[in-house]
């Protein structure tokens, strides 16, 4: 990966800029990106899906990392394009699918289970993250980027006597997230946060949240 053009080259080649109606944001800073790769454990030998790679920084990370085979799932055709370069230079290990990450279910991406490791698009975030609660057993491990409010959400503890329909606050309940979570630093991302979410089974997480309507009641 050492010969592969610093990520702001491969950004003005492309033309690349952050469509707010993907709800797009990139990274650039490589220290940061091999901090949130070395937070998803060991990866040599596994198979790794992210979504939303953009200009490949994360990806990078990841396959410098040892990560067996990345699969990324972008829908922006112009990032497609862009990381052309970079699929070619990986020989085999990086898999580009151009699709929409919320209509894949993880079982037709690869037959065994994998690690999620990504830095989502802010408008999708939890919509993707209740889609792979449904799939946890596809799932060895779940790294993900949120949006600041969003992270935060979900990784503060829960409220007592507080209504618990909503979402996040659902997750808040079932999904256990380290206090040592990446913050990162202003001018990386708008607002990103890096929250590590351990496997949870959604039955699990549905007789927690009855037993938090329960003790409400």
């Amino acid at each position: 990966m050492d010969q592969q053009p610093p990520l702001r080259a491969v950004i003005e080649r492309f033309e690349l800029r952050a469509d707010k109606r993907l709800g797009q944001h990139f990274l650039l800073d490589a220290n940061l990106l091999r901090r949130i790769a070395a937070a998803a454990g060991e990866l040599a030998g596994r198979t790794v899906v992210e979504v939303g790679p953009g200009p490949g920084g994360l990806t990078r990370a990841l396959l410098e990392a040892g990560a067996g085979r990345v699969i990324a799932i972008e829908r922006d055709a112009r990032c497609i394009r862009a990381l052309g370069g970079l699929v070619e230079a990986a020989a085999g290990r990086l898999c580009l699918i151009e699709a929409d990450a919320l209509a894949l279910d993880l079982a037709d991406l690869s037959p065994g289970r994998v690690a999620v490791v990504a830095n989502l698009p802010y408008n999708v975030g939890t919509a993707l993250l209740l889609r792979w609660l449904d799939q946890l057993e596809r799932i060895e491990r779940l790294t993900l980027m949120f949006q600041r409010e969003v992270a935060l959400r979900i990784a503060a503890p829960p409220e007592r006597g507080r209504a618990n329909e909503e979402l996040v606050t659902l997750l808040a309940r079932t999904l256990r997230v380290p206090r040592s979570s990446v913050r990162v630093a202003r001018g990386h991302t708008t607002g990103q946060k890096l929250v590590e979410v351990q496997r949870l089974t959604r039955e699990e997480a549905e007789r927690r949240l009855v037993s938090a309507r329960e003790e409400r009641a």
